[in-house]
């Protein structure tokens, strides 16, 4: 591959000395991307050629399949880190996948939580660490919170998120691992914001 336009799809790939321009690219489920230096393959039917997919070694520019984990903590009563800071639960493992991420340094992210808060607010999100280094809350959207200031009635939600993490948000090729972290407002003393059955799936793309 010696190039690709994500947008549009035109491509150019040499093959034995011969460059070809705009083949057509068989796709299945999510839309394919690749990187210049890529190994693809071709198949010639007739006298078109496609391009089939690509090829990586183990431990290569392929990356991995899709990644998940639920968590089975329940009742994580907690008064901090106090937003903006995140952190983790006291007394159970956030949910954490690890995964390979290829040439395209591109993933879909998916997060659930469900937030019990009264008189406070409960944020969840992620950060990325091994071979990049993203912080919770980095960019807009990385965050979904549960926020209940207004009221003595508990206020219980099932939020969820999504995020397209990629070369421009900090995203490396490589093994990275994600892991949900928490965070905490507390408007009233005496009120906590309660945490449990939280999950994240990664799709690298």
């Amino acid at each position: 591959m010696i190039a690709w336009d994500k947008l549009t799809g035109q491509n150019t790939i040499e093959l034995d000395g011969q460059t070809f321009t705009d083949l057509k690219a068989v796709q299945g489920g999510i839309g394919a991307g690749y990187m210049p230096g890529d190994v693809v393959v071709l198949v010639k039917r007739q006298t078109v050629f496609f391009i089939l997919g690509r090829v990586a070694a183990p431990g290569g520019a392929a990356g991995s399949a899709p990644a998940s984990v639920n968590s089975n903590h329940v009742n994580q009563f907690l008064t901090s880190p106090v937003f903006p800071a995140f952190g983790d639960l006291p007394s159970s493992t956030p949910p954490s996948v690890t995964t390979y991420i290829g040439s395209s340094r591109a993933a879909l992210l998916l997060w659930r939580c469900m937030i019990t808060a009264c008189r406070s607010a409960g944020h969840v999100s992620w950060d990325v660490s091994g071979a990049s280094s993203i912080a919770a809350n980095s960019f807009a959207g990385m965050r979904i919170v549960n926020y209940a200031n207004n009221s003595d009635h508990q206020s219980e939600i099932t939020a969820t998120g999504f995020y397209f993490v990629h070369a421009g948000t900090g995203l490396k090729s490589g093994l990275n691992t994600f892991t949900m972290r928490y965070s905490v407002e507390v408007f009233s003393p005496g009120f906590t914001v309660d945490f449990r059955n939280s999950s994240i799936t990664v799709i690298p793309l």
